[in-house]
């Protein structure tokens, strides 16, 4: 699974941890979103964005305020103005806003 994740084979590494590390799930859609984010990937990057939220505990803001700002900007490029928009305003973050 570490393998899978240093060489970013986010495909391999979810379906590893889909068995041998539930609690991994969250931080490897994270990162798997943000690498299609940057390959134009926007529907994709969504899902995972959106997935990397799911069972994740609330405590932890930063990981939550990540999925957010990029399900934000995936909408914007994906056409859901009103949905980008909204979660944008709500995050408070002017970087995000920016983008």
């Amino acid at each position: 699974l570490e393998m899978h994740c240093d060489f970013q084979q986010w495909e391999q590494a979810l379906a590893l941890a889909q068995t041998l590390a539930p609690h991994q799930l969250p931080d490897i859609f994270l990162k798997s979103a943000l690498k299609l984010e940057n390959q134009n990937e926007h529907q994709s990057a969504l899902t995972h964005f959106e997935q990397a939220m799911r069972d994740c505990e609330l405590d932890r803001v930063e990981h939550l305020a990540q999925c957010r700002a990029g399900i934000a900007r995936t909408s914007i490029r994906l056409g859901d103005f009103q949905r980008g928009m909204q979660v944008a305003i709500e995050l408070k973050d002017p970087s995000v806003c920016k983008d």
